[in-house]
């Protein structure tokens, strides 16, 4: 009888606690977050130098984690997304606070705020290529190697 009260009382703390947990937003995490890669616009693609200030892996959506970084351009503070943590990974792109990068991308609203979808990003003396042309993710094509294409050295 005593293990069943002490279930009962666990499974009401787990029932009341779950609210919370969700109650204020953890570091990282995009808060109302949309989909804003299918914003993307081929036409509007610009060429940026600029100042890496924060890297961060942000979860979105489907609880799918992706790499955002915050680049001071022109002196301004922009965010940049790069695309899903495991395709930067795989490519074995690193990046950290202070790195000099150049990369193309298109300028969206995403919650209201203004993002860079990166295309193509160079630091540090290699290559990545997320997007194609007409800005489609090269993660969601069909490759040799799997997702990752166009990362050079």
């Amino acid at each position: 009888m005593p293990r069943v009260a002490s279930l009962s009382l666990l499974a009401t703390a787990l029932l009341l606690a779950s609210p919370l947990a969700n109650a204020y937003p953890r570091k990282g995490r995009l808060n109302n977050h949309e989909h804003c890669g299918d914003k993307f616009d081929a036409k509007k693609i610009e060429k940026q130098k600029g100042k890496v200030r924060e890297v961060a892996r942000e979860t979105e959506g489907k609880g799918n984690e992706a790499v955002h970084l915050q680049v001071t351009l022109d002196g301004e503070r922009v965010a940049v997304r790069l695309g899903p943590t495991r395709v930067i990974d795989e490519a074995g792109f690193k990046l950290k606070e202070g790195d000099e990068i150049t990369f193309s991308a298109s300028r969206v609203k995403c919650n209201g705020e203004p993002m860079l979808l990166v295309t193509t990003i160079e630091a540090n003396g290699r290559t990545l290529t997320l997007r194609d042309d007409e800005g489609v993710p090269l993660w969601r094509k069909k490759s040799p190697k799997g997702a990752v294409r166009g990362a050079s050295r």
